[in-house]
Order: C-alpha cells, then sequence, then structure tokens
C-alpha cells in the first residue's frame, strides 16, 4: 500500500472512543493517506514484519528498516496521489483486521485502483513511549494480478525514466564539458594567435638583429684581410732579418774561427820558444849537477882515501883505494 491525501471514512465510522489498537490502525492509515513515511514508521514495533501476499506475487517479507526504505526510495517516488478508504474493520484480541480499496495515479498518469484485506497484530506499548500498542505483524492481501501488472509495468516505466534522467544528465554534464572545451579552445587559439604575434615579432627582430650582425661581420672581415695582410708583410720582414741575422752570425763565427787560428799559432810558437828555454835549462841544470857530483864523488874518494890511510888496514891497501873509488864513480855515472 501507499497513499496521500486525509479520508475522512465513509464506510467506517471509527467510534467515538476507539480502543489503544484501533488508536494505531487509525495512525498507520493516516500515514498512507498522508504519504509521510515517518508517521507509518511511528506505528511500527522495531520487531516488525511486514508480508504482501500471496506468495505467488514473490515478495519477501520486509522488517522495519527494509519497509521504510523500500516505501522512501521506490513506492512513494512512484506515486503522484493515493488515497485509502476502509469499509469494514474488526478487532479481535491484539488484532485488528480489515477491508479497504485505494485510488491513485502514478507519476507517469496510470489510474491505480486496489482493494485490500489486512490484518495488523500489535505488541503493547514499551515504557518512555507515547502509550499506544506497536504493529508488530502486518498482512496485506493484495488484488495480484491488477498489482503486479501496475507495478511491473510502472517500476519498468521508472526505471527507463531514472536512465533517461542519468542520460539526461550525462547529456548535460558532457553539454557543459563541451562548453568548457570550447571555452579552453577559444582561450588556447587566443593564446596561440599572441604566441604567434609574439614569435613574429620576435622573428623580425632577430632578422634586423641578423642584419646588423652581417653588416658588423663583413666589417671584421675587411678588417681581419687588412690585418692578414700586415702578418704576411710582417713575416717577409722577419724571415729576410732571420736571413741578415743568419748571414752575420755565419760571418762572426767565420771570423771568430781565423781569430782563433791565430791565436793558436802565435801560442804554439811561444810554446815551441818555451819548450826549447826549458830544455837548455835543463841540460845547463844536468850538466851543473854532474859537475856537482864528480866534485862529491872526488871529495868522498878523498875522504875514504884518507880514512883507509889513517887506519891499521891501510898496509898492503893503497892501490885498492883508488880502484874502489874509480868503480864507485863507473856505478854512480
Amino acid at each position: 500500500m501507499s497513499g496521500a491525501n486525509d479520508s475522512a471514512h465513509p464506510n467506517y465510522a471509527p467510534p467515538e472512543c476507539p480502543s489503544p489498537n484501533i488508536q494505531t490502525t487509525l495512525a498507520f492509515l493516516r500515514g498512507f493517506n498522508d504519504w509521510d513515511v515517518e508517521k507509518l514508521s511511528a506505528t511500527f514495533d522495531e520487531s516488525l514484519v511486514y508480508h504482501v501476499l500471496p506468495k505467488s506475487l514473490g515478495r519477501s517479507p520486509r522488517s522495519k528498516e527494509e519497509f521504510v526504505a523500500y516505501y522512501r526510495q521506490i513506492v512513494i517516488p512512484l506515486f503522484k496521489r493515493f488515497h485509502v478508504t476502509v469499509h469494514e474493520l474488526v478487532e479481535e484480541g491484539s488484532a485488528v483486521i480489515f477491508h479497504a480499496s485505494s485510488v491513485g495515479e502514478s507519476v507517469f498518469g496510470t489510474p491505480y485502483a486496489n482493494e485490500y484485506m489486512i490484518s495488523l497484530h500489535f505488541v503493547p506499548p514499551k515504557e518512555g513511549g507515547d502509550g499506544l500498542p506497536k504493529i508488530s505483524v502486518v498482512k496485506e492481501f493484495v488484488d495480484s494480478a491488477f498489482s503486479g501488472k501496475f507495478f511491473s509495468e510502472e517500476f519498468a516505466k521508472l526505471q527507463a525514466a531514472k536512465e533517461a534522467e542519468t542520460t539526461k544528465k550525462e547529456i548535460e554534464s558532457l553539454s557543459s564539458e563541451v562548453a568548457r572545451l570550447k571555452e579552453e579552445k577559444e582561450v588556447l587559439q587566443a593564446e596561440d594567435a599572441e604566441a604567434r604575434k609574439g614569435i613574429s615579432r620576435a622573428f623580425n627582430e632577430r632578422k634586423q638583429e641578423n642584419a646588423s650582425e652581417d653588416h658588423v661581420i663583413a666589417h671584421l672581415r675587411v678588417r681581419l684581410s687588412v690585418r692578414e695582410d700586415e702578418i704576411r708583410e710582417m713575416r717577409a720582414v722577419e724571415a729576410k732579418a732571420k736571413m741578415k741575422t743568419s748571414e752575420a752570425f755565419e760571418n762572426l763565427r767565420h771570423e771568430i774561427a781565423s781569430s782563433k787560428d791565430f791565436e793558436i799559432k802565435i801560442l804554439s810558437s811561444a810554446l815551441g820558444a818555451r819548450e826549447e828555454e826549458i830544455h837548455a835549462a835543463d841540460a845547463k841544470a844536468r850538466a851543473s849537477m854532474a859537475k856537482v857530483t864528480d866534485e862529491l864523488m872526488r871529495k868522498r874518494q878523498e875522504l875514504e882515501c884518507g880514512l883507509w890511510r889513517a887506519g891499521p888496514w891501510s898496509i898492503g891497501k893503497r892501490e885498492d883505494c883508488a880502484s874502489n873509488s874509480r868503480r864507485r864513480r863507473r856505478r854512480m855515472g
């Protein structure tokens, strides 16, 4: 079940002093007609088990948390209006059973009409609560043929709508991205144009600089050519100077050689004269020495002969003294 709008209950009039279970039931119905999941959730116990029957629909029982999530995320977004009417209600012990029908319209404009038999089972109120019992079990029997067809078709439409919305968002995102890329492209084109202008200016400036540099290079080449001519002339002068220097050196060497030969001849002549003087002096010295030697030998002989004559051995030996002296002179000479 799902719903919107408050409802007077034309087929069922609640008593002036309804029981606690009926009060909770009426609050449960207002949650559907107000299409308010929080109001529905306030009537449930934490142990809630919500059944949608018959089992041929293939809907599994849901806990309180699962039911609230299912209605908030799937059922409520599917309807733009919903209203439930109670035709008959019976309370028995801790249970309330009622027969109801509903009308509504999906968000795609498809009419909705269903019929129910619903039983609610309660647990006593807990301390600190609102003082009313809470629903622990719901068994909701629906028109299975209509319900199965309606929800399968509307869920398919809802899924298609979600996909379309997703596609739309993706298209919008892509459009935004395309717009952003277009803006970036325009910015890049503007930057490129500015860069091209800068490159053109730099090229022209460099071209002018190159022309100026070419003029300077040509001037330097002329100066270099003049300098090379000067260097060649200097080298020629240097070669001539070297040649003259070499000739002068050779002449000087010959002059020195000639001068040395003359000096050598003079020295050789002086040396020869000196050698002759030395030989003459040596011969004179030898002659003097021979004369002195003879004189010494003579005096020695006289002395020896005098000693022989004075001694006891002199008898018969005088002749020997003279002969011995002559022999000694011969040995020394």
